[in-house]
């Protein structure tokens, strides 16, 4: 009988040590069930921050896009208002070479102006003193006549 109740107790001791090894094994399992629970939770916030991130990444990357093709488009606008730009001041140059050119002539003109002038003048002058002196000249002879 005493081996009996040796065994017995053995026997006890060895299902209670299971017992307290299976509450030990629940609790570490329980342990780590909330850790996969949190963990799968981090991982579902985490993948719904990616997807928010990767949308905002895509909108960004359009602007960015629109931006240089804007970018672009006004580059092109500027070179185009350079070339414009520098075609005026070419016909603005080349227009004030004109002016002077023709305030040459002009001055040139006036100058020609007044030399007639004055040649008709002196021509007017000379006409006056040859129809003087032909009336003198007439008129003397006319008296000799009489």
């Amino acid at each position: 009988m005493d081996k009996a109740q040796a065994e017995k107790n053995k026997l006890d001791q060895v299902l209670r040590s299971l017992n307290e090894e299976v509450v030990h094994q629940d609790e570490v399992l329980s342990k780590l069930n909330r850790e996969k629970k949190y963990i799968v939770e981090s991982s579902n916030k985490s993948n719904e921050e990616l997807a928010t991130q990767q949308d905002k990444f895509g909108h960004l990357n359009d602007v960015r896009s629109k931006l240089e093709k804007t970018l672009d488009q006004m580059d092109s606008a500027v070179e185009g208002e350079k070339r414009i730009k520098s075609g005026v001041e070419k016909e603005r140059r080349r227009l004030e070479g004109e002016l002077k050119m023709c305030q040459v002539c002009m001055r040139k003109s006036s100058i020609l102006r007044l030399f007639l002038l004055l040649m008709f003048l002196i021509l007017l002058l000379l006409l006056f003193h040859f129809y003087r002196y032909r009336y003198n000249y007439f008129g003397m002879l006319f008296l000799q006549l009489r």
